[in-house]
C-alpha cells in the first residue's frame, strides 16, 4: 500500500501521525518499506503493524526511539506495551503499588530522542524542554512559542525550550529570545523562497542544506564578532 492508504489506516488512532513523520521513522531506520520500480514506498501490513507499536510507544510511554528501535529489533517492544497480567499473589496490606517500599510516582522519563514532528501539550512542552510551566506560558506571551489550532506545540518547539533552558542560565531572557525568533522568522523567509519551485523531494534536500548552511554563516559571524570585540565584548 502507498504512504498516503497507510495515513487513511492510522489517522483515526494517531491523528498526529503525518506522512512527515512517516518519513523521519524511516529515516531513523525504525521502518523499511519497500520500494517499486517507480521508487515509490510500498508498505505491507506488517510495516502498519509496526508502525502502530512505534506511535503507541511514543505517545503513552514516551520512550525515545534509540529504546524503540533496540526493542523492535529485540523483539521487546510490544511485550513492553502490552504486559502479561501478574498472576502472583497479592501485595502485603500496607504496600504502595509497585515495587514495595517504593513510593509511586506520577514521573514520565524524558526521552532523549524528540520527533520534530510530534505534539506536546503545554505541560508536556516544559516536561520535556526543561522550563517551568511558568516559564513556557511567558514564551508563548512573547510570541517564541506558537501553539497550533489545536494548542498543541512540535517537538522542534520542545528543542527550542531545551536551548532556551541554557541560554537561561546565562541571564538571556526571553526579550532576547524574541530578537533571535525574529532573525529565525526572517531566514525562514528567505529559505521558504529559495525552494519554493522546487518540487517536494527536492524541496526537502534543498531546505537541509540550506539549513546546515544558515546555521554555519550565523555561527561563524558569531565567531567573527567576538573576536572583533575582543577579550572584553567590546
Amino acid at each position: 500500500m502507498t504512504i498516503g492508504e497507510v495515513m487513511a489506516l492510522l489517522r483515526s488512532d494517531f491523528p498526529d501521525a503525518s506522512i512527515s513523520k512517516i518519513r523521519f521513522l524511516e529515516g531513523e531506520g525504525l521502518v523499511e518499506p519497500h520500494r517499486a520500480p517507480s521508487g515509490y514506498r510500498r508498505f505491507t501490513t506488517q510495516d502498519v503493524d509496526r508502525l502502530r507499536l512505534i506511535l503507541l510507544a511514543q505517545r503513552d510511554h514516551y520512550l525515545p526511539l534509540r529504546v524503540i528501535k533496540d526493542r523492535l529489533e529485540a523483539g521487546e517492544l510490544e511485550a513492553t506495551l502490552f504486559p502479561e497480567e501478574e498472576t502472583e499473589d497479592p501485595q502485603p496490606q500496607g504496600e504502595s503499588q509497585g515495587q514495595a517500599g517504593v513510593e509511586p510516582t506520577d514521573e514520565v522519563p524524558t526521552p532523549v530522542d524528540i520527533d520534530p514532528g510530534s505534539r506536546f501539550t503545554m505541560r508536556e512542552l516544559g516536561r520535556h524542554g526543561g522550563l517551568s510551566l511558568d516559564t513556557v506560558k511567558e514564551l508563548v506571551k512573547f510570541g517564541v512559542l506558537e501553539p497550533d489550532a489545536a494548542q498543541r506545540f512540535s517537538g522542534a518547539q520542545v528543542l527550542l525550550c531545551r536551548a532556551f533552558a541554557t541560554l537561561r542560565a546565562s541571564g538571556i531572557d526571553q526579550r532576547h529570545l524574541r530578537q533571535i525568533k525574529n532573525s529565525a522568522s526572517r531566514d525562514a523567509s528567505l529559505i521558504g523562497t529559495s525552494v519554493q519551485h522546487l518540487r517536494a523531494e527536492e524541496r526537502r534536500v534543498a531546505v537541509a542544506e540550506l539549513m546546515r548552511a544558515f546555521s554555519d554563516a550565523h555561527r561563524w559571524l558569531v565567531v567573527s564578532e567576538l573576536d572583533r570585540q575582543g577579550p572584553t565584548g567590546r
